[in-house]
């Protein structure tokens, strides 16, 4: 594997994250959530 693409991962496999979460599940679960949350609020602040 290339030395950069070893530094943007934890020593399992897991991308390196802001909210350094290791598991994957969990930080799809995560990534899913504050996706939902954000269009939300895009949704709801086009229609004013």
């Amino acid at each position: 594997m290339s030395d950069w693409i070893s530094k943007t991962l934890y020593s399992n496999g897991v991308l390196k994250n802001k909210l350094h979460i290791h598991d994957a599940a969990e930080l799809e679960k995560k990534e899913n959530e504050l996706s939902a949350r954000n269009a939300l609020f895009l949704l709801q602040k086009s229609r004013r």
